[in-house]
């Protein structure tokens, strides 16, 4: 309202694989909903929109190559190459600042996780018969599509806060066993050991004691910080973007912390709150739009363009001494709608050729 001319946003969307029909159910569009969506709230607010189309054509290696060199790690979440692609695209266009929406799911609790744990934590209340009566017939339930099954599956396993913390962000010991060698598999023991103390410490020095806020706090302190506003920094500053994140400003989200959990998620609706406060500005397929992981066709670009790259960079791992041989067992039993682990250790080979090599 306070410019003369139209505000400039910007998405992304992604042109769609062979496989993705398959992978989404018979409607691969679901990896473009955000673009959708997007174009919606443009039109809804009137700014001028543009959108960067993604392709698999493009050098998907090459372009992951240089997410690595910029992280000098093996950051390993698909998002990076689609805002790296993005952030040298806007480059080309002549901007030079933006501001994202980053940090909002953290502490308004927009996550799927956030409401899936306030259901634990009900469930974790009622006796184990009681519970398991409840599983038996919830498809009788008048809410049964806003409780998620998996919080009855998950309800016995981590009553104490650390450890159903450590559930939702780190890989089992289980897991780390089947792919790593030696030493590497063990240690995985004291790491995880290290990592629960690291979070007891915080958890007890901010006074923290419900399992939501804790979740939050966690968020807050670990995702946004050393995830989301890394990778923002990493994939735009090369470019020589700056991204600004307003939600971030220290002193609202002193503000948004000090909000009890049950106020900012609702039973049926993530980020009630914000929701709820912005209520008469935004559009409706907003304001009823349930929240959803980030989708992407990389799945199948594995499969369609890059295969033979994907194969050769997994088949190195077990030479590094850290992977055992059965790690390249992934390569057999791949599925495209499953696409993380293989993902991850394709960045984590491209990492180990560029820097231990």
């Amino acid at each position: 309202k306070l410019l003369k001319e139209p505000v400039h946003t910007f998405s992304t969307a992604f042109e769609i694989g062979s496989l993705d029909a398959e992978i989404w159910n018979t409607n691969p569009n679901q990896c473009n909903s955000d673009a959708d969506v997007a174009k919606a709230v443009s039109s809804h607010f009137g700014t001028k929109h543009s959108q960067l189309m993604i392709s698999g054509r493009q050098d998907l290696i090459g372009t992951l190559r240089r997410c690595v060199r910029n992280f000098g790690e093996p950051h390993s979440n698909q998002i990076n190459v689609t805002m790296l692609l993005l952030g040298e695209w806007l480059k080309e266009q002549g901007i030079t600042v933006v501001m994202t929406g980053d940090g909002s799911d953290a502490i308004f609790g927009g996550e799927p996780r956030h409401q899936l744990d306030m259901q634990i934590s009900l469930l974790q209340k009622l006796p184990r018969w009681l519970r398991n009566l409840a599983y038996a017939n919830r498809n009788k339930w008048p809410l049964k599509d806003n409780f998620n099954p998996t919080a009855f599956r998950r309800a016995d396993l981590a009553p104490l806060t650390v450890e159903r913390l450590t559930t939702w962000v780190t890989y089992s010991k289980v897991e780390f066993n089947q792919l790593l060698q030696g030493e590497y598999a063990t240690d995985t023991g004291i790491i995880d050991s290290l990592y629960q103390e690291l979070l007891k410490s915080w958890l007890s020095n901010n006074h923290i004691t419900s399992n939501q806020d804790a979740l939050i706090y966690m968020d807050l302190t670990l995702d946004i910080t050393e995830e989301n506003r890394m990778r923002a920094y990493k994939t735009s500053t090369p470019a020589g973007l700056a991204s600004l994140t307003p939600f971030l400003d220290y002193q609202f989200v002193e503000y948004a912390m000090s909000i009890p959990f049950a106020r900012k998620v609702g039973w049926q609706k993530d980020k009630q709150l914000l929701r709820e406060t912005f209520s008469d500005l935004l559009p409706k397929v907003v304001k009823k739009r349930k929240k959803y992981d980030w989708r992407s066709p990389f799945g199948s670009w594995l499969k369609d363009y890059i295969w033979e790259d994907v194969c050769a960079s997994i088949k190195t791992l077990p030479e590094t001494g850290i992977f055992k041989p059965e790690v390249c067992n992934l390569i057999q039993d791949y599925k495209p709608g499953n696409s993380r682990e293989l993902w991850s250790l394709l960045t984590f080979a491209i990492w180990h050729q560029e820097f231990m090599e």
